[in-house]
């Protein structure tokens, strides 16, 4: 998609916890978890449901609307990762970089399950000096 492009929604799963993508496995380092590779399977085939998925060329901001059920104790921390990282592994967006993603909001849904991402060009960025303008202590962050 062009930068002036529109919006665009996309249904994925109820978030995985950053905590259960990888396990560590003497000699063989991090490796994919079995829930993580699950969840992965079930992610790409929601979106192949939504087919034609748009294609964003340039830098985005990403907003995930995140139902409340069914995810148990999950903090916001932990909900993004994996479900940025399947919109980059089908072609949505560039990847996860700040080059190309750059702002991720979390937006917990009450009454809802499963996870909806806004996905838009991103906007400017904020000017470092009005950013260390508006801090009270700005003497403490470096321009």
């Amino acid at each position: 998609m062009l930068p002036f492009d529109a919006t665009a929604r996309l249904v994925m799963p109820e978030p995985i916890s950053v905590n259960n993508l990888y396990s560590n496995v003497k000699g063989r380092g991090r490796v994919t978890t079995k829930k993580y590779a699950d969840w992965k399977g079930r992610a790409e085939r929601m979106l192949s449901f939504q087919s034609p998925l748009p294609r964003f060329t340039g830098p985005v901001e990403i907003t995930y609307f995140v139902g409340e059920k069914g995810v148990g104790g999950m903090d916001a921390g932990n909900v993004e990762k994996a479900a940025t990282d399947a919109l980059a592994a089908a072609g949505v967006i560039k990847d996860d970089s700040r080059k190309w993603l750059r702002s991720v909001q979390i937006i917990w849904t009450p009454g809802m399950r499963g996870t909806v991402a806004v996905i838009e060009p991103a906007g400017p960025s904020p000017l470092a000096t009005h950013i260390v303008a508006s801090v009270r202590q700005s003497g403490l962050l470096e321009v």
